[in-house]
């Protein structure tokens, strides 16, 4: 009976094996069928459609409005479900939304708002070159030493042999200008974008100067006569040169063209320029090419005497002693430089640009460097590891002059001219002293890019004996302060269509010369 239900059994699963075979082979030749059926519909070229479908229209989607974002029950202390937190999420959603409206309201009606005191001072209601300083301001004076100064520089007119369009000393942008130190003539320097040194001789055009001189010739000669009443020798030779002097500028008169020498120096931008004070036929320039020149206004050399590995860039430049030089660099360094030796001592002041340096000419153990760190530091040079006293501004500073008399000023990028008073005597310490300034003068100092950067000079002799500071201004003029900050006088001159930015006093007399981003001058005497 086991063998029967085997047998059955077994019959059976032959014959599942035998359908099942049977079915694949049939699914098999269907598939078969329908891969070539579906090939030879693609083979096909489809039949040609009687209109093109056009694309469906899009769909404008509304501009949602974003919804409060979810705040957690849990973290507020609120049971999950809360009809409570419901209601506080519904309230805040409501308060932004009302928060939104209200920002978008427009407001009727006048408005009234507070204006940054001084914003637009000298602008409203007048031209934009028009002077901010005048005769008017000097006769309203009611010092009478401040206004007989102010008269005296006040009444500088500009120098009208030739127009300032024609007094072109340099081909390209001034960097700096200095005048001779001599007052037999009036010889300007400048020095150029481009590595030029320019030289313009004015000469003596002025008959009052002219008397002047005279009249104190005549004093040296009562002088002489009290005792030595036979010298005559050096009057003489005054007196020959001015008549020499007048000679030539009868000649000159003549002429067409002003008198202007031009000698390319340096490869690159000079940024500093020097009339030696120990030998004024020696002229001394610093330049982005990273040396130091001296030229010889006698034989026409000019002699290489320092040169910067690392093409230094050289912003500044002063003369210690006939061999000693002190200058700053763009990197932030400082250096003296012994032209007997090899190498200058080097140290490291800021570690972002130095404007410029400048040596006190009642003491030069000290010296002032303005940087692009925004501060201006007075140093020692017998120990340079500090300074010895520093201020903070609220932009870099761009100069930091002294004065014969121990004034500071700085010119900086927070629109201000600043005069200080520091005490040498009380820099005797190790720890580094905050100084203040005693004078804040309110200038406008944006130059920008094309004109060069504006900065407060002294006058660093003056026969009158009243200390000068001279600043170029933006509104194609020249400023002069006295060391109080106290404005002395705007000189504006017929064809000065550009801003003088380097702006200079002749070292003892009151003329001013300012140079132009196109190379020309303006001189005022």
């Amino acid at each position: 009976m086991a063998d029967d239900d085997t047998t059955d059994y077994e019959a059976q699963r032959q014959a599942n094996i035998a359908r099942n075979k049977a079915l694949l082979q049939q699914l098999q030749l269907d598939n078969l069928s329908a891969s070539l059926t579906s090939s030879a519909k693609l083979s096909k070229p489809p039949a040609p459609t009687s209109k093109p479908r056009k694309p469906a229209p899009k769909r404008k989607h509304e501009t949602e409005i974003p919804l409060p974002r979810r705040t957690s029950s849990r973290l507020a202390g609120l049971p999950a479900d809360s009809t409570i937190a419901k209601q506080k999420a519904d309230e805040e959603a409501a308060a932004r939304e009302a928060e939104n409206v209200a920002k978008r309201q427009r407001v009727g009606g006048d408005l009234s708002f507070e204006i940054k005191r001084g914003l637009l001072s000298g602008l409203i209601g007048k031209d934009k070159y028009e002077p901010t300083f005048t005769k008017e301001d000097v006769e309203a004076t009611g010092d009478k030493g401040l206004k007989e100064v102010r008269e005296k520089v006040m009444g500088l007119k500009i120098w009208d042999k030739f127009e300032v369009n024609d007094i072109k000393i340099t081909p390209e942008r001034i960097y700096a200008m200095e005048f001779h130190p001599t007052v037999e003539k009036r010889l300007i320097f400048a020095v150029d974008k481009i590595g030029t040194l320019g030289i313009f001789n004015a000469g003596l055009t002025s008959l009052d100067e002219t008397s002047t001189i005279k009249s104190e010739i005549k004093e040296e000669e009562e002088a002489e006569d009290e005792d030595k009443p036979k010298s005559r020798s050096r009057p003489s030779k005054l007196k020959a040169e001015i008549k020499d002097e007048n000679d030539e500028d009868e000649e000159s008169s003549e002429t067409s063209e002003p008198d202007i020498s031009q000698y390319k120096v340096h490869t690159r931008t000079i940024s500093s320029l020097c009339i030696s004070p120990f030998d004024p036929s020696y002229v001394l320039t610093a330049s982005y090419d990273s040396s130091i020149r001296q030229f010889s206004l006698s034989s026409g050399k000019s002699t290489e005497l320092l040169v910067l590995p690392n093409d230094s860039a050289f912003s500044s430049l002063n003369a210690l002693s006939p061999s000693t030089l002190l200058f700053s660099t763009l990197e932030g360094l400082v250096g003296r430089y012994d032209t007997r030796t090899k190498n200058p001592d080097l140290w490291t002041c800021s570690e972002k640009k130095i404007g410029g340096c400048h040596v006190f000419p009642g003491d030069m153990n000290y010296i002032s460097t303005a940087s692009l760190d925004r501060t201006v530091k007075i140093w020692d040079l017998r120990k340079m590891d500090n300074a010895v006293a520093s201020h903070t501004s609220r932009l870099s500073v761009s100069s930091a002059m002294w004065s014969s008399s121990g004034k500071l000023a700085t010119t900086s990028y927070d629109d201000t001219v600043k005069i200080y008073s520091p005490s040498l005597a009380s820099f005797s310490g190790d720890e580094e002293q905050e100084i203040e300034p005693e004078a804040v003068i309110p200038h406008n100092n944006q130059t920008g890019r094309w004109i060069t950067i504006l900065r407060a000079i002294w006058q660093q002799q003056p026969r009158d004996g009243v200390q000068k500071l001279v600043v170029a201004n933006m509104n194609r003029g020249i400023d002069v302060f006295d060391e109080q900050g106290q404005q002395l006088a705007q000189l504006h001159g017929e064809g000065v269509t550009a801003v003088p930015a380097v702006a200079r006093f002749h070292s003892s007399q009151n003329w001013i010369v300012g140079g132009t981003a196109s190379g020309k001058v303006a001189l005022f005497v």
